[in-house]
């Protein structure tokens, strides 16, 4: 029988490499930008708002996996609290948000890389960078699929701003679904008590309804289209 359990494949060092590279990558060079171009004069207060959010939601996290240690984030603390429903949904937004960032990371890849050779129409670097990154990731840690290169190849061909806030947003009811779980938990295994978790869910629903309406609108289609594609009998 073939064993379906997952590789440890990454330690530590590789573990913190990964985080530091999502991070210090298209959040500071690219998104950044962006976000000062909306918010103007405003944007450092804005930033002290975001990290003030992050820390609630990155800590409703911590009191969730010192109860439930298990792999899956959310989509196991939405299951077990919340329901199958919920949990599903935070796997599926975490999903889509982080392929989206996929696509941004990849549209800065392609206009800077434009800059340094301006040869070529900064798409068609973005889009050798996600065929090359695919193609290394196939050869080791294996999660691309066919509806990850489809949402990529769509991220790509859609407005870097739109796309910007669709990836926001989708992240923001992930960690909302976060924070509804760690109000549910018993008394007992809460650490920082009830405000820290109701802070952060006041702080995802305050951002995601000053979002436009379109993104607001796409993402509930997503979400939507996630449960159509859930009960689509799985072929063995």
């Amino acid at each position: 029988m073939k064993d379906k359990s997952l590789k440890r494949v990454l330690g530590l060092g590789d573990a913190v490499g990964v985080g530091l590279g999502a991070i210090i990558g298209a959040g500071i060079f690219v998104v950044t930008g962006v976000a000062a171009g909306v918010a103007g004069p405003a944007f450092l207060v804005g930033l002290l708002i975001a990290g003030m959010v992050a820390s609630f939601n990155g800590l409703s996290s911590a009191q969730l996996a010192a109860v439930y240690p298990q792999s899956g984030g959310t989509y196991e603390y939405g299951y077990r609290l919340m329901g199958p429903a919920w949990g599903f949904s935070a796997g599926w937004m975490f999903l889509i948000s982080k392929l989206s960032a996929a696509g941004v990371v990849a549209i800065g890849f392609g206009s800077y890389f434009h800059q340094l050779l301006p040869l070529l129409d900064p798409l068609y670097y973005s889009v050798m960078a996600v065929v090359l990154l695919t193609l290394a990731n196939l050869m080791g840690v294996q999660k691309a699929g066919f509806i990850n290169i489809l949402i990529v190849a769509v991220t790509l061909l859609g407005s870097f701003d739109f796309v910007v806030r669709a990836a926001t947003f989708t992240i923001l009811l992930y960690y909302g679904i976060t924070n509804l779980s760690a109000i549910k938990q018993p008394a007992n295994e809460h650490i920082y008590g009830r405000i820290i978790p109701w802070l952060g869910l006041a702080g995802c629903i305050a951002m995601s309804i000053s979002l436009p309406l379109s993104v607001i609108a796409s993402g509930l289609i997503l979400l939507a289209t996630g449960f159509l594609l859930r009960r689509i009998p799985r072929i063995n």
